[in-house]
């Protein structure tokens, strides 16, 4: 089941997380959520509830994990029929 989000809240989960080895990589375009990795190519997520999402074209999900202030770290993704845990990867400062 889809559920209607607002755009704008959607900023708070873009960026580069990395999950068993690989790095995902989540994007804003208009309305909507993308994943992608090196490997494959970007896929579209639809929003189940709050911070769930769900992939368009395969079975597979992704939950974030927002702290009590809001910031995104972590997100679960769920696929073939495994749970991985991801951290988010953020950029060095020099």
């Amino acid at each position: 089941m889809t559920v209607a989000i607002d755009p704008a809240l959607l900023k708070v989960y873009v960026g580069k997380f990395r999950l068993a080895g690989s790095y995902y990589m989540f994007a804003k375009e208009k309305n909507t959520l993308t994943v992608s990795t090196v490997r494959d190519s970007k896929r579209r997520l639809q929003s189940a509830l709050g911070s769930e999402f769900f992939y368009e074209s395969v079975d597979g999900a992704a939950r974030f994990l927002p702290d009590h202030a809001g910031n995104v770290d972590y997100v679960i993704l769920h696929q073939s029929g495994k749970n991985m845990l991801g951290k988010r990867v953020r950029p060095e400062r020099s």
